[in-house]
């Protein structure tokens, strides 16, 4: 079954749901679950998956029960009809604060051996291609799909290091996908080979700004003076902003682009105390 972690919309799960029920010798349907939660309306949540139906507090707990979640994913799915259903941008910012809160444990972490991705830029890259892309063994049409290009005997050495590291496999197709849609290396990790491929991509950002027309990229900048106390928030809200990132790709149901964010904050005058350090 799906799980419910993975989604930002309760009629979108409800959705694939049901179409997984279907699957089953003895599928739970509409009809059965409306009987539970005492309503008369047959149509009424085929209505609610559509969006012209909504659910309430009572209902949402129900419907929890029913279908068997646990009592953290109930927990998520009451705050996920919320979120859905907000009407106003400050309300689903702090519903979807708290959803990420809950969804945070759901993310995948990198072991201290799998950290060795970020050795070559292309490694991450590549393993992002595989979301989408199809291959098998042309390594000269892996390596020209980056941009900038590399040369097909680093996209083989990328791919058997992937595949070592567990980033990748062969599908039942013998198609080379990635192993998990989204992972993280969490919010202070510091190595050598992290901090010389964030600075690539700082690299490749300057030639992103000379390259790519206006209409692919989004480049641009704030100053901000801050104290120590209110640096700290804007860190904070810098990290849950590269989290719901995380969460909007892996809610993508059809990528066919890889976008490099990079969200940078630094001092640019002397600290109190005359260092940067």
């Amino acid at each position: 079954m799906p799980s419910i972690y993975n989604y930002l919309n309760y009629r979108e799960y409800l959705k694939d749901y049901f179409l997984e029920q279907k699957q089953f010798r003895n599928p739970l349907t509409h009809r059965e679950v409306l009987k539970k939660m005492d309503i008369t309306s047959t149509g009424f949540l085929a209505n609610v998956i559509s969006g012209k139906k909504n659910l309430n507090e009572e209902m949402s707990k129900k419907l929890g029960k029913i279908i068997n979640l646990a009592t953290r994913e109930r927990r998520y799915l009451n705050q996920l009809v919320r979120y859905t259903q907000a009407k106003c941008i400050e309300e689903k910012k702090l519903y979807l604060d708290e959803l990420l809160a809950m969804r945070k444990s759901e993310l995948t972490y990198m072991s201290k051996d799998q950290m060795s991705i970020f050795s070559q830029w292309y490694y991450v890259y590549i393993r992002d291609l595989l979301c989408f892309f199809d291959f098998k063994d042309d390594y000269s049409a892996l390596a020209s799909k980056l941009d900038p290009p590399i040369k097909p005997e680093e996209a083989e050495t990328a791919v058997h290091e992937l595949e070592r590291l567990g980033f990748i496999a062969r599908d039942s197709n013998d198609y080379y996908r990635s192993c998990e849609a989204v992972v993280s290396t969490g919010d202070e990790v510091h190595s050598v080979q992290l901090a010389n491929f964030q600075l690539t991509t700082m690299d490749m950002a300057k030639r992103s700004l000379k390259e790519h027309d206006h209409n692919i990229r989004d480049i641009s900048f704030v100053s901000l003076t801050l104290s120590d106390k209110s640096y700290a928030a804007a860190k904070s809200e810098a990290q849950s902003f590269r989290k719901k990132l995380l969460l909007l790709a892996n809610d993508e149901q059809d990528p066919d682009c890889i976008y490099q964010c990079n969200i940078q904050l630094f001092p640019v005058t002397r600290l109190p105390g005359g260092t940067s350090e």
